[in-house]
């Protein structure tokens, strides 16, 4: 049995990973020489969704992710795959989700009472 470490010399050896942390752009090309490093990917990161994209289970690895990150209510999380949190799992799976989460919830509150003195910006007056 492979361990993670060993995948990711492995992985850093064949250029996949970069020194840096960083996926290489090639990284189609390289696993299309190198499939046996490939299936250890897949069976390393085999708690993701069958679906998975390879460069989801690289940040999976380099993360140290151990097992598929879900919601709240029990949704599977998808991936960020670009924007300022590109490469990290999101915290809700919407924005229902999200505005149910207690913690968003006593945040909103906290914000409009430093903001305009009450609670809800209607309470204001």
């Amino acid at each position: 049995m492979i361990t993670r470490g060993m995948l990711i010399e492995s992985l850093l050896n064949a250029g996949v990973i970069k020194k840096s942390g960083r996926i290489s752009p090639k990284v189609q090309e390289i696993f299309a020489s190198r499939i046996f490093l490939l299936q250890q990917l897949v069976t390393f990161t085999n708690f993701l969704r069958y679906d998975a994209s390879i460069h989801e289970r690289l940040h999976c690895l380099i993360q140290n992710i151990t097992e598929q990150p879900r919601c709240s209510c029990g949704n599977v999380l998808r991936m960020r795959t670009t924007g300022r949190y590109a490469n990290t799992f999101a915290t809700h799976c919407s924005n229902a989700c999200t505005s149910k989460d207690k913690m968003v919830i006593q945040k909103r509150k906290d914000t409009n009472f430093v903001k305009y003195g009450a609670v809800t910006p209607l309470q204001r007056h």
